[in-house]
Formats: C-alpha cells, sequence, structure tokens
C-alpha cells in the first residue's frame, strides 16, 4: 500500500513570488518614508529632538526617519513574546484529558 503525497497548499513558485512582494512592500514602504511628509498633528516642526517651547515639548522621536517600521516592528515581536508566553501558561498536561 502506497502511502499518499501531500500536494503542498503553494507551489514553490507562488511561495517565493509571495515573499518577494512582501519584500518589496517592505521596501517601498521605508523608501515611502522620505517622501510623505511627517506632520501629524497640524504643525510645520522641523525638528528632529524633543525641544521645550510655548509650555510644551515639541517634537519628538515620531519626527526621526523610519520610527513607524521600528514601531510596527518592536509591535510585532512583543506580540509574538507575549503569545509565546501565554501559551506556555495555557498549556495542559499530555494526560490532562485521560483521566
Amino acid at each position: 500500500m502506497s502511502a499518499s503525497v501531500q500536494k503542498p497548499l503553494l507551489s514553490i513558485k507562488t511561495r517565493r513570488w509571495l515573499w518577494i512582494s512582501l519584500y518589496a512592500a517592505c521596501v517601498l514602504s521605508l523608501i515611502m518614508e522620505f517622501f510623505i511628509p511627517q506632520d501629524l498633528h497640524g504643525e510645520h516642526s522641523e525638528h528632529h529632538f524633543m525641544v521645550f517651547r510655548h509650555g510644551h515639548f515639541e517634537g519628538g522621536i515620531d519626527h526621526y526617519a523610519f520610527f513607524f517600521a521600528g514601531l510596527g516592528f518592536l509591535s510585532c515581536v512583543v506580540a509574538i513574546v507575549l503569545a509565546k508566553i501565554v501559551g506556555k501558561w495555557l498549556k495542559v498536561r499530555e494526560d490532562y484529558y485521560d483521566d
């Protein structure tokens, strides 16, 4: 009796195309950082560091290049680490349902 061979869900060519598309989208989003203005609060601040002026801080770290890309990456890393911790915490013994 021969064992049935399962075909992968996506072909190698399709998987390669998806990885290339992912990398291209990441590079495109990083390149767009230089061309899209980072005027988030309606201010035309050109400060690249925090300056105390008019009773509040102007500028900030969100004006640095690639800040939002780094924030998104860091958020994903934190979510993955928390998922692993919660997964270990919720794990039950192998014979839990045998009793």
